[in-house]
């Protein structure tokens, strides 16, 4: 994690023109790269791709193209275009595109579109709408020697009120329900109190004719919402058993796992461009993985997954709710993952005078009114959302 942190910092450094910071870290970099025995191949690719792109900077074309080619390489016997396909584009194609494009010599821009094409076919694969467009402008500007200046594309349309969470006393504390196109993250043990919320807000949503996504390892209570809801509802199972979990059908995505978080970026993206154009109103997706997903790709790579899919959830005018486990994982970690998000609903246990109760509390809510008071999770109400 402190290799990630500090190779970030580095590559920033080099967008600031500082030059001296920028070499002391890769040197650095290399040196740990060097150390790790399960994981210095891919780590001398990324710091190989850091070197090259500071080469760019200092306009030492011919070496910068060499470690761009040593990195390209290292990414390719690593299997890149399976397992970190979105940074194999955007940090070594594109990147390795835009030292042609400076440099400009003859045969460079033929060059640069070769790249830039291997980039353009991986985001659109993706939807990753704005490495589109911006790798679509270069592109056309290696064609026609034109700038492009992009036309900002008009975002769908949000409802204005409250999306309804179908519990009564969370509604209640959020004032009317969560903000519509807000991200929110429920932070709760594993309990039939934090089962009961995530049914209540897909049922809630199913009922009511939005779409509604749903994104877990275990489809559980979703299995029957998903053969109710066919024309609304969308189930996302990540399970490498999910072909004997669930049944096959339009609105039910199997995938492998949670090992490859662009196959999963790709399955979302693929559902929304492929919505009904008639179903208006609100949309909402539960993303009830992200617990998993930390275990398995600890804190920067979740970061930078939910960072890259949380505006494009919004920007395609999803409310979404995802569900993290603080037991589970470190504080540092939980507080890492909680802060990407604009609010924060907390569900947890404490002794009370009648034993062990479990209570909601909101924690945050950027700009918008909530109740801070404690909400008692009673056992009658349970009984009566199943």
């Amino acid at each position: 994690m402190q290799w990630w942190y500090s190779y970030w910092i580095t590559d920033l450094c080099i967008e600031l023109g500082e030059i001296e910071r920028a070499q002391g870290q890769i040197d650095s970099l290399y040196g740990f790269a060097l150390k790790v025995k399960t994981s210095n191949k891919q780590l001398v690719a990324y710091a190989d791709r850091l070197k090259a792109k500071l080469l760019r900077t200092q306009k030492k074309w011919e070496e910068s193209i060499e470690y761009f080619e040593k990195s390209l390489q290292g990414a390719e016997v690593l299997n890149a275009k399976r397992w970190w396909i979105y940074d194999y584009a955007r940090y070594f194609l594109y990147e390795y595109a835009r030292l042609y494009l400076e440099r400009d010599q003859e045969g460079d821009r033929e060059k640069a579109h070769n790249l830039l094409s291997q980039a353009l076919e991986i985001f659109q694969k993706m939807g990753a709408k704005k490495d589109i467009e911006k790798t679509e402008a270069e592109i056309t500007y290696v064609e026609t020697g034109r700038e492009v200046v992009s036309q900002p594309k008009p975002a769908v349309e949000v409802s204005k009120g409250p999306v309804a969470t179908g519990h009564a006393g969370l509604d209640e504390l959020l004032c009317g329900g969560v903000p519509s196109g807000y991200a929110v993250v429920l932070t709760s043990p594993s309990c039939d109190e934090r089962d009961s919320l995530i049914k209540a807000f897909l049922e809630t949503g199913a009922k009511q004719g939005e779409v509604t996504f749903y994104a877990t390892t275990n489809p559980g209570l979703a299995k029957s919402l998903a053969e109710d809801f066919q024309s609304n509802f969308h189930l996302f199972i990540c399970n490498p058993q999910a072909d004997t979990i669930v049944k096959s059908a339009p609105n039910v995505v199997k995938l492998k796992g949670v090992e490859n978080l662009t196959d999963i970026s790709i399955a979302l993206t693929s559902a929304i461009r492929k919505l009904d154009p008639s179903l208006k109103g609100p949309r909402r997706i539960c993303i009830g993985l992200v617990s998993d997903v930390l275990l398995q790709h600890h804190t920067v790579q979740t970061r930078r997954w939910l960072t890259g899919l949380i505006p494009e959830l919004q920007s395609e005018g999803f409310t979404t709710l995802a569900v993290m486990d603080p037991e589970i994982h470190p504080p540092e970690e939980v507080r890492a993952i909680s802060g990407l998000f604009e609010g924060e609903v907390s569900l947890y246990e404490k002794e009370t005078e009648k034993g062990s109760e479990r209570f909601l509390k909101i924690k945050k809510m950027s700009n918008q009114e909530y109740l801070e008071n404690e909400l008692l999770l009673k056992k009658e109400d349970l009984q009566k959302r199943k």
